[in-house]
Parts: C-alpha cells; sequence; structure tokens
C-alpha cells in the first residue's frame, strides 16, 4: 500500500507527526518516534500516557512523516494493541526506536534517566494504513502546490478580540509564530478519520493563523474544530499543539467548494499544549 515514492520517509528516523482521536470529538496532536514494519508502522508510548489511553478507546489515528525538501507521507490508520503483551518484549520494542533515532540504548538510562521506568511502563501500538496520501509542498516559500505564506497584519494592527473563554497563545513560543516555521493542520474528514497536511502559519498577536487548502476547508465546513501544531526545527521536543475553533477567511470572490482554494484560518485557541514530556 506504500507508494515507492514516499516510502523512504517512512525507512529513514524522520520524527512523525501523530493524530488521534479525544473522547470531546477535538484532535490531539504530537511528535512520536516510530519504525516501519513492513506497511505497518509501530508505535510504542507509555502506558500511563495520555496519548496511550486515547488510543486504546478510539483505535485511529493519522500519522505524518515529511522531510526538508517538503515531501510528504500520510498514513491514516487503524490501531491494535496486544493486552498480553509481556513487558520485557515492550522494553525491547522501546530501546529499539531509541536507538534508530538517537543511536543510544537503553531508553531508560540513555535516552531519559533511568529512575523513570520506575513509574512509565512501556506499550506497543501497531498502526495499520487504510488510506494514503502523498505531496510535496513548500511551506516555506509557498511554492505550488501549498498555500501561500499566511500574511501576518501590519505592525501595529490591532488583532481580533479572542472570546472571553479562549486561551492565549504562551509567549515562550511565540517565535515559532514567526511565519517562516511550518506547522501541520489536523482537521476531521467526513469519513471521522483525521485529515492532517503540512502548511503555513503565524499569528495575529491573539490567535494562529494557518494556510489552509481546499480540502481542509471542506473538512472545517462540517466540523470547524482543527488542531494546529508547530514544531521548533532545531529541537522536535519543542513544540506548540493548539486545539482551536476555526474562523475561514476566503479570499475576495472566493467560493469554499470552488477548487484550489486558499484561504487564511484563525485559531481561536480552546486549548494550547507545550513540548514533549521528556
Amino acid at each position: 500500500m506504500l507508494p515507492d515514492s514516499h516510502r523512504d520517509l517512512l525507512e529513514r528516523p524522520l520524527p512523525a507527526i501523530l493524530t488521534n482521536h479525544l473522547g470531546t470529538g477535538r484532535l490531539q496532536v504530537s511528535v512520536v518516534w516510530v519504525t516501519p514494519d513492513g506497511d505497518d508502522v509501530v508505535l510504542s508510548t507509555m502506558a500511563e500516557f495520555a496519548k496511550a489511553r486515547h488510543l486504546r478507546e478510539r483505535p485511529r489515528a493519522t500519522l505524518l512523516l515529511r522531510d526538508d525538501d517538503g515531501r510528504w507521507l500520510e498514513l491514516r490508520t487503524d490501531v491494535t494493541h496486544d493486552p498480553a503483551e509481556r513487558p520485557e518484549d515492550a522494553v525491547a520494542v522501546l530501546d529499539a526506536i531509541a536507538r534508530r533515532y538517537t543511536s543510544r540504548a537503553p531508553h531508560f538510562g540513555a535516552v531519559v534517566p533511568a529512575e523513570l521506568a520506575e513509574v512509565e511502563h512501556p506499550v506497543t501500538f501497531r498502526l495499520h494504513p487504510v488510506q494514503v496520501a502523498t505531496g510535496t509542498a513548500d511551506v516555506r516559500t509557498g511554492a505550488a502546490p501549498v498555500p501561500a505564506p499566511v500574511p501576518t497584519p501590519p505592525p501595529g494592527t490591532p488583532a481580533a478580540p479572542l472570546p472571553p473563554d479562549a486561551v492565549p497563545l504562551p509567549a515562550t513560543h511565540r517565535d515559532l509564530l514567526d511565519g517562516r516555521t511550518p506547522a501541520v493542520l489536523a482537521t476531521v474528514r467526513p469519513d471521522g478519520r483525521a485529515r492532517t497536511r503540512p502548511t503555513a502559519c503565524a499569528t495575529d498577536g491573539a490567535a494562529l493563523l494557518v494556510a489552509a487548502d481546499d480540502e481542509a476547508l471542506t473538512d472545517l465546513a462540517t466540523d470547524p474544530r482543527a488542531t494546529a501544531l508547530v514544531v521548533d526545527p532545531a529541537d522536535s521536543a519543542r513544540w506548540l499543539q493548539v486545539r482551536a475553533d476555526a474562523e475561514v477567511t476566503l479570499p475576495p470572490g472566493a467560493s469554499r467548494h470552488a477548487g484550489a482554494t486558499t484561504a487564511v484560518v484563525r485559531l481561536v485557541p480552546r486549548r494550547v499544549v507545550c513540548d514533549a514530556i521528556h
């Protein structure tokens, strides 16, 4: 099922973007380490992490891999977990993935402090692709076929006020919203699965601005809830996840379903999560 043109993205130790479904209907998007096994993808996380609980309760996820040339591979997957997995087998999978990404093992002791093994217990999930999408997108220059860089308001332009129940974007990660750092936009497709796409992002001072293509606009017309993830290019453990309500602004004269439409989407933050746990 995986196309030969983009299979190398999975075979290389690239940080992967995992999108899973929350009980509220929103999407959680985070950076993970994975390893391929044929057409499947193996993911190790900790049983104590919320991500593990969500994957058990709603066993489907979308995985996105991208490289510095703008090539991307999206896998919409069903997720399985062996409840009889032996602890030593789960540790072996975790150590193999740690070695793949860092050339160090074991995970507890060589990658994270050894004492964390007393409170964190690895669990393995297998992702089975059921839908695959590929593309090439230079979100840094706006080259076709990706949306052009998001226009930022002129200096001194006041941002539209946020609703009283919105949350602010943290000052600690504002440097990632400079209009030059790529982002990932996750929306819910009509079939209920998550769609993830590389895109451009910026901020108007209060909310996150992202560029959305025609497919994302179609999703947002049905469900305006979206999640964006912006990852520090110099440190994949430093990122900003914004779960938001989307406000779509179409270009003058454009139709939402006109095809090849690009719009600026204002994401009103409802929850903000920063950085990997370790």
